[in-house]
C-alpha cells in the first residue's frame, strides 16, 4: 500500500534512522516507481532494488546462467532426486519467472500433494496441481479496483502492452505500479527492464489476449 509506505518511510523516517544499530528495511516495490520516492530516498543511506533472477533474455531467449543459479539454490536445500525427473524442476524454474518466492511455493505445494498421495518423489501431476493453484491466485488478483476506478480490462491492456513491448520498459503508470506490486510484472537487472510474469503470460494467452507465438520458450 503506497499510503502506508509513505507513512512509515517518509513521515516516520526520523524514528527509523535514529536507531543505534545497522538496519535493513524493505518497502513495497510500487513505492520505488512512485513520484514521491525521491523525498523518501534522501532520508536513508542507500537504496537498492533487488531484481528477479533473470532466466530469459529480453527477447525471450533462454538465459542458462540464471536457471543454473536457481537450480543450485534448490540443490542446496533439497535432494534433486526428490523430483521424479529433472524436467519438473526445469518447468518450475521457467514458470517462476526468476521469482524465488514462487519457485519455492511451487516446490512446497507440489511436495505436499506428493505426500498426500504417499509418493516418494514429486511427479508431473503434483507439479501441475501446484501450478494450477498459483495460476488461479494470479488470475484472481487481476480484478476491478473500485477505489481507483480501474476495470479488469485496464489491467489486462497494460499487461498485453508490457508483453508486446520489445524494449520491456513499461510506462510508470498507476496501473503498472499495481501490477509491479502484486508481481504480475517482474523487474530484471535492477531498473533495466521488466516483463510480465510467465504465469500471467499463460493467462493472457488462454484468454486470447496474446497469440501462441508470444509464449516464452521452455527448455
Amino acid at each position: 500500500n503506497i499510503e502506508k509506505g509513505m507513512d512509515i518511510f517518509y513521515l516516520h523516517s526520523t524514528q527509523l534512522t535514529q536507531l543505534s544499530c545497522h538496519c535493513i528495511y524493505t518497502f513495497p516495490i510500487a513505492l520505488r516507481y512512485n513520484a514521491r520516492f525521491n523525498p523518501i530516498k534522501v532520508n536513508y543511506d542507500e537504496c537498492f532494488v533487488l531484481p528477479m533472477i533473470k532466466i530469459n533474455e529480453k527477447d525471450g531467449g533462454i538465459f542458462d546462467g540464471g536457471r543454473e543459479i536457481l537450480e543450485n539454490i534448490v540443490k542446496t536445500r533439497m535432494n534433486l532426486d526428490l523430483f521424479e525427473n529433472k524436467d519438473i524442476l526445469t518447468q518450475m524454474i521457467e514458470k517462476s519467472g526468476g521469482c524465488i518466492w514462487d519457485l519455492f511455493r511451487l516446490i512446497k505445494e507440489s511436495a505436499e500433494t506428493a505426500l498426500d498421495f504417499e509418493r516418494g518423489a514429486i511427479s508431473e501431476d503434483d507439479y501441475n496441481f501446484a501450478y494450477d493453484g498459483i495460476k488461479a491466485d494470479y488470475e484472481a488478483q487481476i480484478a476491478e479496483n473500485v477505489e481507483k476506478g480501474y476495470k479488469v480490462e485496464d489491467y489486462y491492456a497494460a499487461l498485453v502492452d508490457c508483453a508486446n513491448d520489445k524494449t520491456k520498459q513499461p510506462k510508470a503508470s498507476d496501473i503498472m505500479l499495481d501490477l509491479r506490486n502484486n508481481l504480475s510484472v517482474l523487474n530484471y537487472n535492477g531498473t533495466d527492464w521488466s516483463d510480465v510474469h510467465p504465469v500471467i503470460r499463460d493467462i493472457l494467452t488462454e484468454k486470447g489476449h496474446l497469440g501462441d507465438d508470444n509464449n516464452r520458450p521452455e527448455s
